[in-house]
């Protein structure tokens, strides 16, 4: 016996425009078009040769099969710390102060923190508008639609964290948010289901994501 579970949420997310950018291209080269993509990250020249070769020569060696060092290889670390003395005139010593990992350097220095125990000010831009994207509430199955949902409307995926300000505390005064009774606010109620919403309940009334929307009203 086999049971589906079709979670409301994942009905709202709205198609990936890549993939659907990938059928068009795939339709269209089936039906003999010719299609040029300006797509990042496919290269259109083939490989120098001189990588290639070097790439097999060290495939073949037998030493390159084994798991190499978490910090690195040595002689990899010394020539980073050289670099950077001959580059920016920055002393590093390759044992204890460079790692090497796929893909970059990590290289450690010394900074001083200050305020690092104080708790900062509740932002708009930087709390609240990941909770409205952990909700669901900008995409574009809800009120990110460019008609918005039951009369409010907030700019898709977030994308404009400033009109989406002026949206919510300046439409309908004292009932989308509430300056005197924050837990009465209608932003509030319809995430935590509290009054009916059509988007369902969001997130738990005791969860992080309402209590920075409660501290940020």
């Amino acid at each position: 016996m086999t049971s589906s579970f079709d979670f409301h949420r994942i009905r709202r997310l709205p198609p990936y425009v890549f993939e659907e950018v990938n059928k068009i291209k795939a339709r269209l080269r089936a039906e003999g078009t010719d299609i040029i993509d300006f797509g990042m990250g496919n290269p259109d020249m083939p490989t120098p040769p001189h990588i290639i070769e070097k790439l097999v020569e060290t495939a073949r060696a037998p030493k390159t099969g084994r798991y190499s060092a978490s910090k690195g290889i040595s002689g990899l670390r010394k020539a980073m710390a050289g670099y950077y003395d001959r580059r920016y005139g920055v002393k590093l010593d390759p044992d204890t102060e460079v790692i090497a990992t796929l893909g970059g350097q990590t290289v450690k220095a010394a900074v001083e923190v200050k305020n690092g125990t104080k708790d900062r000010a509740i932002s708009f831009r930087l709390d609240c508008m990941p909770v409205f994207m952990r909700g669901g509430c900008n995409q574009g199955g809800c009120h990110g639609a460019a008609r918005g949902k039951d009369g409010f409307r907030t700019s898709l995926f977030g994308m404009d964290p400033a009109g989406d300000y002026i949206r919510i505390t300046r439409e309908m005064p004292g009932r989308r948010i509430n300056l005197a009774i924050p837990e009465e606010s209608s932003l509030v109620e319809k995430a935590v289901g509290a009054v009916p919403h059509s988007g369902n309940q969001c997130f738990e009334p005791d969860s992080v994501y309402n209590k920075a929307l409660l501290e940020w009203i």
